[in-house]
């Protein structure tokens, strides 16, 4: 048993903190009764395996689960625009964090002095966190994520019609 909370509690607090809710957990545990299958799927779990467990089992479902990743990185990184919801808990915790950022990024749109500081600070996560939470989501770095969404924003408005961009984002 781990000290101070269990599996349970420890998957919960991460899969509902922003910071966190990306990494891919696997609940490895003597609980083999299906009301705990259950509750650490309700939970977040991504995989739950029980002991005695096969190491290629374990293996070829963190590899499942790599790849799984790996094809929402890809989506996010395909669909940088608006996102579609989704029954998935996480990927909803994903899409708030996703939505929030680009709120933010949005906010400071005209500021040319907006530095990846500055955006961690209104995220409520360190620099590093910011990092590896887009990395894990987009496969960008915050810079490249902020670049993009600016581009995609003067992309809109020259579509749109509005006239001059610059002009448009410092009126903004």
């Amino acid at each position: 048993m781990m000290p101070r909370m269990d599996g349970f509690e420890f998957c919960k607090a991460m899969k509902t903190d922003e910071r966190t809710s990306h990494i891919p957990i696997i609940m490895l545990t003597a609980k083999a009764n299906t009301e705990s299958r259950i509750e650490g799927f309700e939970i977040g779990a991504d995989d739950y395996l029980t002991k005695p467990f096969n190491t290629e089992e374990i293996q070829a479902r963190v590899k499942n689960l790599l790849d799984k990743q790996e094809k929402l990185k890809q989506y996010y990184t395909n669909n940088n625009s608006e996102h579609t919801s989704n029954t998935s808990k996480t990927n909803s915790i994903e899409h708030a964090f996703l939505y929030r950022a680009k709120e933010v990024v949005e906010k400071h749109l005209s500021h040319n002095s907006f530095y990846v500081t500055q955006f961690s600070q209104e995220m409520n996560m360190s620099t590093s966190q910011l990092l590896r939470k887009f990395k894990a989501l987009t496969n960008q770095t915050v810079v490249e994520f902020i670049r993009d969404y600016r581009l995609q924003r003067a992309s809109s408005l020259l579509s749109q019609g509005k006239g001059n961009v610059s002009r448009k984002c410092l009126l903004k």
